[in-house]
């Protein structure tokens, strides 16, 4: 029987999902936040708070991967992270539009998420996926929201995150995830934004042509490029899922790295810490490749960059 962790599942360019919470403590239950944007940007706001000691200890133990990714051990190195590629929080009942309204070339991003009936929806990169489609479609992708009016989408770096209901998730009947958990998901979404290496015009015709996720991501030769997520293998927890990275650097990395400094700092709370143990494990058995070779800078060193030109 397959375990599956109280944690993240992400699909194809970067949707998250909660396989299912802990029982419950029997304590008595407080009212629980029921707006999923006003958490996250509440979860934002204590990542640029964060105790610098943990990131510094990860810097030790896996040559400066945590200050290679974020630019330093600080919040406010983890903020300009986060603030150069995320820049808005809707959920699908959020006033945002945005035309054209149907995708050409669409059967690229079929067959990636699970109908699972135990996975909901926690959060996905809307932006980079409306740049991508866009490329793949010959045309720019506008969108309207509150005080902006037809913004062109340029750049996988739009930043627009959609939130779901998984963002909620209880981790006992009377408690939500831990908040470092919750900012990992955003962390990991924010990946999702670089396409790094850029896109030339092969990768654009292998979106094109391809029936299905699993026929695109077989054949794309840009996996670098928003990140994208491999199928896992048979016999992993997820396996037949896009849910594990085949390439170093990638938006499970930048999770688990985070993940394991924030662990180092040792919370009081036992369950949280507990849990996020479980997380940043689940997250390293997604790396599809061996993790030392790439602390150790065998796999090279992470380029955080992004490319909007098609070459």
């Amino acid at each position: 029987m397959k375990l599956k962790f109280p944690v993240v599942v992400i699909f194809g360019i970067g949707i998250a999902a909660i396989a299912f919470s802990l029982s419950g403590c029997g304590k008595k239950q407080e009212e629980l936040p029921t707006d999923p944007i006003a958490l996250a940007q509440d979860d934002m706001q204590k990542m640029g708070s964060i105790d610098p000691a943990g990131p510094k200890a990860m810097d030790e133990s896996s040559s400066g991967a945590f200050t290679k990714i974020f630019g330093g051990t600080t919040g406010t190195d983890v903020l300009h992270y986060m603030n150069e590629r995320v820049h808005y929080f809707i959920t699908n009942d959020s006033p945002m539009d945005f035309y054209p309204r149907t995708f050409t070339h669409k059967s690229w991003a079929s067959d990636n998420v699970t109908a699972d009936s135990d996975i909901v929806i926690a959060a996905s990169n809307f932006g980079g996926e409306l740049w991508f489609q866009g490329l793949l479609d010959g045309v720019t992708f506008r969108y309207s929201y509150k005080n902006e009016k037809d913004v062109p989408v340029t750049s996988p770096r739009v930043g627009i995150i959609r939130m779901g209901e998984g963002y909620l998730k209880k981790m006992t009947k009377s408690k939500l995830m831990p908040s470092v958990s919750r900012q990992g998901i955003l962390l990991h979404e924010a990946r999702h934004s670089d396409c790094t290496g850029g896109l030339n015009q092969d990768a654009l015709e292998a979106g094109r042509k391809a029936p299905s996720y699993k026929k695109f991501i077989d054949g794309f030769p840009r996996r670098a490029c928003l990140h994208l997520h491999t199928l896992c293998p048979s016999g992993h927890t997820y396996e037949n899922l896009a849910a594990c990275d085949s390439e170093a650097w990638g938006s499970y990395a930048v999770e688990a790295i985070y993940l394991t400094a924030m662990i180092k700092n040792m919370p009081s709370d036992e369950i949280e810490t507990n849990v996020m143990r479980m997380d940043a494990l689940d997250r390293y058995t997604r790396l599809q490749f061996n993790v030392q070779e790439m602390f150790d800078g065998k796999l090279g060193a992470p380029d955080m960059s992004s490319v909007t030109e098609v070459k």
